[in-house]
């Protein structure tokens, strides 16, 4: 089912025309571009969808659901946000309290995308804060226009113009900023939560916005990467088959990716667990360096595999200064002298851990 449904648009303005038949889908996780030569009915198009200008006739349902003959604010609170190509920020008020409007209005009271998590994604808004919104640079005006809209908690955001007029740094900085924006909203499975691997990347997956799905071999190692940040729990003890489980809770799609560090059967698990254009990524095989591969799903459903890699300075500058903010946090199973390492290799074989275990010089 689509998200976003246009079936045999047409709009006019009074006499004139502009609107013929325009039909179009967006699918959930999907970036859709809307190509035309100045003129050609591109902000039409997303005005109408938006009950700015009430279309003639043609259907259009969001979450099948009509809309077209809702109001704007309707439809914003149906799940959809916009960001027009003028960005239409209140002028006379700081860029603190453009944010502040749209929190005050958030969708069903939800804090998905808090004042914390759109810095996150526009760190440079920071520095302008307690600045007037006229007094914004284009693309400072572009940044806070989508963060206001972000922080409305849309589904599905329809951006007009998005790099008209901007410089072409400013530009691949936003586009930079939409892949991220993209991430967000993914559901991500995270193999062996209790480990020191997947105590991480449970944490990162959740800062990066993704819903987050968890396997471990018992309650208490579940209970403890829910409170990192996991929505979903898997007791793989309980349900060896947990690609069962992931397709339940996902009705029937499957994640868009897993982190997978196991191999053997997890591995080949993992693959049935992805939905169609599903990202699987490999960083280790403590069951089994060599599994069996049918390639089919491969090219059938599009999928990827991904080898893992080591992080960059940048990355790794990001991930210490989160640390720093109390945003990740490592977690230390047990910190042992140099010289208790056989008692080190004993504690992780007896699987009872959860997180690092750390050898001190």
């Amino acid at each position: 089912m689509a998200l976003l449904r246009v079936e045999g648009l047409e709009t006019a303005y009074g006499d004139s025309q502009v609107l013929f038949g325009i039909s179009l889908e967006v699918q959930e996780g999907e970036v859709v571009a809307l190509l035309g030569r100045n003129g050609a009915g591109k902000t039409t198009t997303l005005s109408s969808i938006m009950g700015l200008v009430p279309p003639r006739k043609g259907a259009i349902f969001f979450k099948n659901q009509p809309i077209a003959r809702l109001e704007p604010f309707q439809v914003c609170r149906a799940g959809l946000g916009y960001v027009a190509e003028n960005c239409r920020l209140f002028t006379s008020l700081t860029v603190a309290e453009n944010l502040e409007t749209a929190r005050m209005n958030a969708r069903d009271g939800s804090s998905r995308w808090g004042l914390a998590e759109v810095l996150d994604l526009f760190p440079d808004i920071r520095n302008f804060l307690d600045r007037k919104a006229g007094a914004l640079s284009g693309g400072q005006q572009r940044m806070v226009a989508i963060a206001r809209t972000m922080m409305g908690n849309p589904d599905l955001i329809l951006l007009d113009e998005p790099s008209e007029g901007l410089a072409p740094l400013v530009i691949e900085a936003m586009l930079q900023r939409l892949k991220q924006l993209k991430s967000a909203g993914q559901t991500v499975l995270i193999q062996a939560a209790g480990s020191g691997i997947g105590s991480a990347a449970v944490q990162v997956a959740k800062y990066a916005g993704a819903t987050v799905l968890a396997t471990a071999g018992s309650d208490s190692k579940l209970a403890r990467a829910k409170d990192l940040g996991a929505d979903h729990l898997i007791n793989y003890t309980e349900h060896p088959h947990f690609s069962e489980q992931v397709l339940a809770l996902t009705q029937g799609k499957g994640v868009d990716l897993v982190m997978e560090h196991i191999g053997g059967e997890v591995f080949t698990q993992s693959l049935s667990s992805l939905k169609t254009d599903g990202k699987i990524v490999t960083v280790g095989a403590h069951a089994g360096e060599v599994v069996a591969l049918d390639i089919i799903p491969f090219f059938r459903r599009q999928l990827q595999l991904i080898g893992s890699r080591n992080a960059n300075f940048a990355e790794l500058n990001l991930v210490m200064d989160l640390v720093a903010q109390g945003r990740f946090k490592p977690v230390i199973h047990a910190a042992l002298p140099l010289a208790q390492a056989a008692l080190a290799h004993r504690t992780m074989g007896a699987r009872d851990v959860f997180g690092k275990v750390v050898l001190l010089p």
